[in-house]
């Protein structure tokens, strides 16, 4: 069984403008001799010349029956999400977005910095800064127990002021690149961890070991819980001194996918990423209850 790295560049766009897609091969051969080197399995780099979300569907579902997982990197979010829903709509091999391995890692992070503060997850409140742009992040870490989780977007600042939103919360996950109001609510609260994807390889920690459980495994869907149970095999694999593990650790494959495995192999209840959008307007509207009205709501 082999896997593919795919892309259509189409998240490296400048001024409007998207770039070939050739011009990525260099970066998804690095990341598929990255994925074999790590696992063993035979990995592809594939450039995607796409125009929309349906057209990269179908370069997708177009690939070998030998491919048994994607790994869609550098690809506008919004695109990607689409065509993940489409391939996996028609049946096609699972398909892994950059969104839901840079949300694993976001997760991984912010449960050691809880763990080294003595703060449990149940009792912890993290806001996310930019919610709207990653909508698996609030599963992910409903999965991962955390207690009080306010969805927080520029549409949000009228009504509800970060600073004023964040004044109770033990994190604050930064999808919004290092906006004003970011370091305004930093700034207000010096003991509030700022969680934010800064290195361009974070990414990757997950990807290998998914991959290889997803060409494993007889049931492979991807789901909130497996990607949860990578999430906990990426900060169990954490040194001390570090918030994450090495991308080249040895052993980081082998964990996540043990990890990945088990709840691919042994399901219990299942939440699909493909319904993450509907979930979210429900946990919005479940803060909202929580807090008579006051959590904001924009979509």
């Amino acid at each position: 069984m082999s896997v593919a790295v795919a892309s259509d560049g189409s998240a490296l766009h400048h001024r409007g403008r998207y770039p070939h897609p050739a011009s990525v091969r260099p970066l998804l051969r690095d990341y598929a001799a990255m994925v074999h080197t790590l696992t063993g399995l035979r990995a592809l780099p594939l450039p995607v010349h796409a125009d929309d979300s349906g057209q990269l569907a179908a370069r997708l579902r177009e690939l070998s029956d030998d491919i048994g997982a994607i790994y869609l990197t550098h690809t506008d979010p919004a695109r990607a999400r689409a065509a993940q829903q489409a391939v996996h709509d028609a049946g096609g091999p699972v398909v892994v977005t950059e969104q839901d391995t840079t949300a694993v890692t976001l997760t991984a992070v912010l449960l050691t910095v809880l763990a080294r503060v003595d703060r449990a997850p149940r009792t912890s409140q993290v806001v996310i800064a930019g919610a709207q742009t990653m909508p698996a992040l609030p599963d992910l870490l409903m999965a991962a127990g955390i207690g009080d989780i306010i969805s927080w977007n520029p549409a949000d600042r009228t009504g509800f002021p970060l600073p004023i939103v964040t004044r109770d919360a033990d994190a604050i996950i930064d999808l919004l690149g290092g906006a004003t109001d970011i370091a305004r609510a930093a700034a207000d609260r010096p003991q509030l961890a700022v969680i934010a994807p800064d290195e361009p390889d974070d990414h990757l920690l997950a990807v290998p070991g998914l991959l290889r459980a997803l060409t494993e495994s007889a049931h492979p869907v991807l789901t909130i819980e497996v990607l949860h149970g990578c999430a906990r095999a990426i900060t169990a694999a954490t040194p001390p001194a570090r918030l994450l593990p090495e991308l080249t650790d040895a052993d980081l494959a082998g964990a996540v996918a043990d990890a990945a495995v088990r709840e691919l192999d042994h399901p219990t209840w299942h939440r699909s990423v493909h319904r993450g959008r509907r979930r979210l307007d429900h946990a919005r509207a479940h803060e909202s209850r929580q807090a008579g009205g006051d959590r904001p709501l924009a979509p």
